[in-house]
C-alpha cells in the first residue's frame, strides 16, 4: 500500500477509490481515528489497514454497531 505511517485525507480518499468529504464524514462519525498535527489531520496507515479488514470481516458496514464496535488499541 505504502510506507508512509500517516497519510493526509486526499491520499486515503484516493486508496479508498472515494472523495475527501466522504473521509471526513468517516473521521466525524468515528470510523477512523485521526491524528492532529497542529492543523494536519493524517490518519495512521495502520487504522486505514485495520478498518478495511474488519469491513471484510463484517460485510456489511451498516450492520457495525458503533456502541460496540472499536478499534484496536495495540499493534
Amino acid at each position: 500500500m505504502t510506507d508512509k505511517l500517516l497519510l493526509n485525507v486526499k491520499e486515503v480518499a484516493s486508496l479508498l477509490g472515494c472523495g475527501r468529504t466522504y473521509v471526513y464524514g468517516m473521521i466525524q462519525r468515528g470510523e477512523l481515528p485521526v491524528v492532529k498535527l497542529g492543523r494536519l489531520t493524517r490518519i495512521p496507515a495502520c487504522a486505514l489497514i485495520d478498518f478495511v479488514a474488519a469491513m471484510e470481516d463484517v460485510g456489511d458496514p451498516a450492520a457495525l454497531d458503533a456502541n460496540t464496535w472499536s478499534w484496536p488499541r495495540e499493534r
